[in-house]
């Protein structure tokens, strides 16, 4: 739920977020080429949940902070609530362990089945990668 949470309310274009994440060098420069080369909006923001599950928690704690520095705070709220309600505060929430993880699998990415994640998986309720 989180990924498709941010897949539906990050701007990327605001504040040049990618470009901001390079800077603090959460990004590398051939990540931010991975996602800029994208076409779509939805694809875009897909590359950076897929780069971002490989962070650290203090990665992806910077990659908060970002978001509310781009002028996108609400998101960063939410996405800071939600990990405090359910205990995950401290941690990546999109951090793979053990070839998984703890978030339920996106089916889509934007409105169309047309973005769907096909390396995504299901096993019992845990998405596998």
């Amino acid at each position: 739920m989180l990924c498709q949470f941010l897949a539906h309310t990050l701007d990327l274009k605001r504040g040049n977020l990618v470009d901001k994440l390079v800077t603090i060098d959460i990004l590398s420069a051939g990540e931010r080429q991975r996602i800029k080369e994208q076409r779509r909006s939805g694809v875009r923001v897909n590359s950076l949940m897929m780069i971002l599950r490989e962070k650290s928690a203090a990665e992806f704690e910077s990659f908060l902070t970002t978001l509310a520095e781009t002028g996108q705070q609400s998101v960063a709220d939410v996405v800071r609530q939600a990990l405090h309600t359910v205990g995950q505060t401290g941690q990546n929430p999109l951090h793979m362990s053990n070839g998984k993880t703890s978030l339920p699998c996106p089916r889509y990415m934007g409105n169309s089945p047309k973005y769907r994640i096909p390396e995504c998986r299901t096993i019992g309720g845990v998405a596998q990668w």
